[in-house]
């Protein structure tokens, strides 16, 4: 096997796990780039060596090239021709022509480490002579199923001098079976015309521009102009059919040449078999997309120049098969693997109101706080905690957060930012207390590099309980959640220096739910409260299936994804009063814990592009973590109300999260 097979294949592999990193792509693409891949001229200008690093080389198509002959006995044909039985003259015999083998040469010679190779050097080809009856050879393209049906020849009429009085051209008898048998193989096939090469025409000549006569032709058509190496025009312009219009290089094109050798010729005949030969790549890497998806591909990748956007000139751009290539590169969508991430953060972010309804001591006024400054008025005794809360009451929280997630090997770094409130009631009684809650979170989530970004509007209901017997605590929070989201995504792999910028917006709607508890010892320190603790979690989400809108040929569909995690830990919590009076107390509070987390520590994501699925994950977090908090609290000791101000920490590899919240609570 050859050293470049071997590559290929490696590629290949490596882009079927999709965790390849971007250099160690570039550097298998460099070793394509070979003095037979240079000689040719035109695959540095449209990429091509990317798409053969990622694996992709026609293998498994078929090409159609229609033109006047081919020397079909050129050693870079070898193997590799399946049909060349259509003829002008029907008789079977293949006429020897320059220009056709030329063409041919350009869209799929073979990698042989002789001369040149073509675009798509593994595809299959069938060549056919133009004449005789009109689309014949179109009719028996379409039995072929090809990729693309090549077209480097037309009628030098401009369209404009048609379209002023298009009746005789649309209605003549040949011109509409020759119509129908195109429209018959675009079923399967896209249509690639050169146009004109007349530099003094002011629009698209008649042959390119057919489907601005005949509009059912467009879907799966591209008009194809010629540009040298510098990116300036050498033909006629796309003109009107600038939607449907691309460039290609075609200057000084060295490519196959009748009598077994090479040669260079220059034109839009030489640029229009690049896009075809890309055109059979991009069947190879998307085999279930329709020639209209493949056609708008091969438009919207393309680069932009001359003027910003599509233009009159270069319609959308010049031909980019490294961006065809990059289309389906997980980076593409990290976003969605991200917001699964920053779902479980909502998650933390509430839960964590619901806990802070715990205290060390439960309910009981057994243990009394421990002073550590002097109480303010001699000889006031301290005040217990069930003291300074009345037995019934309703609260209302602000809730303030950030988290942060590392890059992952394809994925940006992410962060959110979130803002809300809890409310609930509840409820003390003997040792217990008991308690309902609901609220509203609204979480932005942002990406550091490539400006994905997302919002989710959260709407939470939960509750919460404790119990304490025998200096024994045992106290759970339980929330449901669900997430109405919008998410915007930027960073669209496929898209660099194209004409058209592209935003892709999605609506995933998730439901969600969390489950903690905690359990320990309530242990007197002098006067105050320590807990050591056992603690379990379970959380999990699910999101329904959804599609994308406004990225154009690039807008994925995702797939409906769950993410369900547990935690197993211990911990420690104690709480003190730095100050008290006959009417007011100041609490303290701290907690420190470490848990082990098991389950989906790698949010992932899997959505379709084109029919070619594209698995995509977020950075893993840490198993180990570390969750620290603290709490001011300020009661009233005739129990009328309490506030308390409190922070909230966690800590593992790639993750962390911080939340911030204020509480009052009334008496009723």
């Amino acid at each position: 096997m050859k050293f470049q097979s071997v590559l290929c294949a490696l590629a290949l592999a490596a882009v079927s796990s999709e965790t390849v990193a971007g250099d160690i792509n570039s550097r298998i693409a460099a070793a394509f780039e070979t003095p037979e891949y240079e000689a040719g001229g035109g695959l540095g200008m449209i990429g091509a060596s990317a798409a053969y690093a990622a694996g992709f080389t026609g293998a498994g198509t078929v090409i159609v090239i229609i033109d006047n002959g081919f020397d079909i006995n050129h050693p870079e044909f070898a193997g590799n021709i399946v049909d060349s039985s259509h003829t002008a003259a029907g008789s079977g015999a293949v006429p020897v022509a320059f220009h056709g083998t030329h063409v041919a040469g350009i869209a799929a010679a073979l990698k042989d480490d002789i001369a040149i190779h073509g675009v798509a050097y593994e595809a299959l080809l069938a060549l056919y002579t133009y004449g005789g009856a009109p689309g014949a050879a179109f009719t028996a393209a379409a039995a072929l199923r090809p990729a693309a049906i090549n077209n480097s020849y037309g009628q030098d009429l401009n369209v404009n001098v048609v379209v002023a009085n298009p009746a005789p051209f649309v209605s003549d008898p040949g011109r509409i079976a020759f119509v129908d048998a195109v429209k018959n193989a675009q079923k399967h096939s896209v249509v690639v015309w050169a146009v004109t090469n007349q530099t003094a025409f002011a629009d698209i000549d008649i042959s390119a521009g057919m489907p601005l006569l005949f509009p059912a032709l467009q879907p799966a058509w591209i008009a194809v102009v010629n540009v040298d190496a510098n990116n300036t025009l050498q033909s006629g312009p796309c003109g009107s059919g600038a939607l449907f219009c691309l460039a290609g290089p075609g200057t000084d094109i060295l490519s196959t040449q009748d009598g077994g050798g090479y040669a260079v010729d220059s034109g839009t005949s030489m640029a229009a078999p690049h896009v075809t030969g890309a055109v059979a790549i991009a069947r190879q890497m998307f085999p279930d997309a329709t020639p209209a998806e493949l056609t708008q591909l091969m438009l919207q990748t393309a680069t932009d120049i001359g003027a910003q956007g599509i233009d009159y000139q270069f319609g959308w751009g010049l031909l980019n098969l490294a961006n065809v290539a990059a289309s389906f590169e997980p980076e593409t969508g990290d976003l969605f693997p991200a917001s699964g991430w920053s779902g479980f953060e909502t998650l933390g972010h509430f839960g964590g109101a619901l806990q802070r309804r715990f205290g060390t001591k439960g309910s009981t006024a057994s243990n009394g706080p421990i002073p550590l400054l002097a109480y303010a008025g001699a000889g006031n005794a301290p005040v217990s905690d069930s003291e300074s809360e009345a037995p019934r009451g309703a609260w209302i929280q602000a809730i303030g957060g950030v988290s942060n997630l590392a890059a992952g090997t394809s994925s940006s770094a992410y962060s959110t930012s979130l803002f809300g409130f809890a409310a609930g009631i509840e409820a003390e009684f003997g040792g217990t207390k008991a308690g309902f809650a609901g609220g509203y979170t609204r979480q932005m989530l942002t990406a550091a590099t490539g400006g994905n970004s997302g919002t989710s509007n959260g709407f939470h209901l939960g509750a919460y309980g404790a119990i304490e017997r025998n200096g024994w605590h045992m106290e759970g929070n339980a929330h449901v959640a669900y997430f109405d989201q919008t998410l915007i995504r930027r960073a669209i792999s496929g898209t660099a220096g194209t004409s058209v910028t592209r935003v892709g917006t999605s609506n995933p709607q998730t439901l969600a739910g969390e489950v903690e508890m905690r359990g320990g010892r309530v242990v007197k320190v002098g006067r105050g409260t320590l807990m050591p603790y056992l603690k379990a979690a379970v959380r999990g989400q699910q999101t329904g299936a959804f599609i994308e809108s406004g990225a154009g040929i690039f807008s994925l569909s995702v797939d409906q994804s769950s993410l369900l995690q547990a935690e197993l830990g211990l911990g420690v919590r104690a709480e003190t009063t730095l100050a008290a009076t006959v009417n007011h107390t100041v609490m303290a509070s701290a907690d420190l814990s470490y848990s082990y987390l098991a389950g989906d520590r790698t949010p992932s994501a899997q959505s379709m592009l084109l029919g070619r699925p594209i698995t995509t994950s977020a950075a893993t977090v840490g198993a180990h973590i570390a969750d620290l908090g603290a709490r001011l609290s300020l009661r009233c000791n005739k129990g009328r109300y309490s506030a308390s101000l409190s922070y909230r920490g966690r800590l593992q590899r790639n993750a962390s999260r911080h939340t911030g919240a204020a509480t009052l609570r009334l008496a009723f």
